[in-house]
């Protein structure tokens, strides 16, 4: 029997302890009835343990739950079928394999969580060009997870990533530009990736040119852009944009608002057809 490692001991414990028979074995398939079960018959004083069918009933229960619990902890040496199927093929040099294995270490899914084998698996689909592992390996060591901190390595990936499209490493090379990690601070070029991460859908970058723009952070003060990046986020349902959106509205005459209103509308319906 095949164990998976990681999975919810209520889970585990549960589907293993169904498959026990009634303590009643002239009734395996049926729940044991209170005026039949051999604990009615035979009290706990009198029962030798040996032979009593509902401590052994127990004890069994009891096994497979330390069992369970085991496995669960990551102890035992099972893998997965799934696991070990996709191993292979990522030690093959599948990307899209070695990218889930990554991710499997990474967030210590089905394995034993291991941010050095996360990279080390992220780093062999990252170099055939794949922006998503590019990416969390920019995180990596911007986080100094599985690696020693390094913003500047961090913001070379990350540059890798977002020159092909990958918004959360926009978003984020935008940050360290904006703050001057790892790179120079650079305004003009966080406000642009912001831009690119915003116009395809993500609402953090969304969120923080609507607070730029509405506040006169970093750009030249303007209510309405701050109303069309609100609006899109608004529209998404996020709470965050709702008040800032309203501040931004307050300041807008009619026409300036129709404006801003059709501007996103047109990014929105764009982020939507994406």
């Amino acid at each position: 029997m095949t164990v998976t490692r990681g999975i919810g001991l209520d889970q585990q414990a549960v589907r293993l302890i169904a498959k026990l028979p009634c303590p009643d074995e002239t009734r395996p398939d049926e729940t044991c009835p209170a005026e039949k079960c051999p604990a009615e018959k035979c009290p706990d004083e009198k029962c030798p343990a040996e032979k009593c069918p509902t401590r052994k009933y127990q004890m069994r229960i009891l096994f497979l739950i330390l069992f369970a619990l085991i496995n669960a902890s990551g102890c035992g040496d099972t893998k997965p079928d799934g696991l070990a199927e996709v191993l292979h093929r990522a030690e093959l040099g599948d990307p899209a394999a070695q990218i889930e294995i990554g991710f499997k270490y990474e967030q210590g899914l089905g394995v034993m969580q291991d941010h050095v084998e996360a990279v080390k698996w992220y780093r062999m689909a990252a170099e055939q060009g794949h922006s998503f592992a590019q990416y969390r390996i920019g995180s990596s060591y911007y986080r100094g997870d599985g690696v020693p901190q390094d913003y500047a390595e961090a913001a070379a990936w990350y540059q890798k990533a977002a020159a092909q499209g990958n918004v959360r490493a926009q978003f984020s090379l935008g940050s360290m530009e904006l703050k001057g990690e790892g790179v120079p601070q650079n305004p003009a070029e966080a406000v642009k990736w912001f831009r690119q991460a915003a116009e395809h859908g993500l609402v953090d970058a969304q969120l923080s040119l609507g607070e730029m723009y509405l506040n006169g952070e970093v750009v030249e003060r303007d209510r309405a852009e701050s109303y069309v990046w609100y609006s899109i986020a608004a529209a998404k349902g996020v709470a965050a944009a709702r008040k800032p959106l309203e501040l931004a509205k307050e300041e807008l005459d009619p026409a300036e608002l129709s404006v801003a209103q059709s501007r996103a509308t047109e990014i929105f319906k764009k982020i939507q057809s994406n």
